[in-house]
């Protein structure tokens, strides 16, 4: 019976002890993704948000100057209208 619960509790700490870097590894790699994920859902809603104050264009125009960011599908680019630049949203 004592042989029973020694193999027991000594397998028991063998595994907790093989487990803490494969735990540690599952955590940052995590906190990576989500670090990733706000990354990517804040640069598309600060194009939503320059969309609603700037406008957009197509992006087959291809008039723009330059493309500031971009981010999946949705670009914000500078476009010269009348000589005065000025920021847009376009996307593919």
């Amino acid at each position: 019976m004592k042989k029973g619960i020694l193999a027991f509790v000594s397998g028991f700490f063998c595994c907790a002890l093989l487990s803490i870097p494969i735990i540690s590894y599952l955590k940052n790699s995590s906190f990576e993704y989500g670090k990733s994920k706000g990354y990517v859902d804040g640069v598309l809603d600060s194009a939503v948000a320059l969309e609603k104050e700037f406008g957009s264009i197509d992006y087959s125009d291809k008039n723009f100057e330059k493309v500031i960011f971009s981010i999946k599908t949705t670009e914000v680019v500078l476009v010269k209208v009348n000589g005065v630049k000025t920021i847009k949203v376009t996307g593919f």
